[in-house]
């Protein structure tokens, strides 16, 4: 069965080629937003099987406050794709309760392996 994927990510370019990829990998790309309150929204109607989140976005809300959200409500679990820092990411992004992170660039198999090790249940969110 093919896992459903949200994608939030606010440059075009990088959501576009992301989906693309990972079509090509199997997996089905729900939808692309680039809003914490879009995602938000998509998650909760759509309960996707794991969430892509950059923590720049579009809008009022950042990748952070998007999650937080997020997991108020649901255990989605959510990898953050980031060009950021490494440390401060993952200072800032534990209080969120993420699965992980990647810094950008990264690796499409590594984050395959991700996405399919987090949709299985087999995981612990960071600490």
């Amino acid at each position: 069965m093919k896992k459903n994927i949200l994608i939030v990510e606010d440059e075009t370019i990088i959501a576009a080629g992301l989906k693309l990829c990972l079509n090509g990998l199997g997996y089905n790309v729900l939808k692309i937003v680039s809003k914490g309150e879009d995602a938000i929204e998509c998650a909760q109607k759509n309960n996707p099987d794991i969430i892509l989140m950059d923590i720049r976005l579009s809008g009022a809300m950042n990748g952070y406050e998007t999650a937080g959200a997020i997991r108020r409500c649901s255990n989605t679990p959510v990898i953050y794709l980031t060009g950021g820092d490494e440390y401060q990411i993952h200072e800032k992004a534990k209080e969120t309760k993420p699965y992980d992170y990647m810094v950008k660039p990264f690796d499409l198999d590594i984050l395959a392996e991700k996405i399919e090790k987090f949709t299985k249940g087999n995981s612990d969110q960071i600490k």
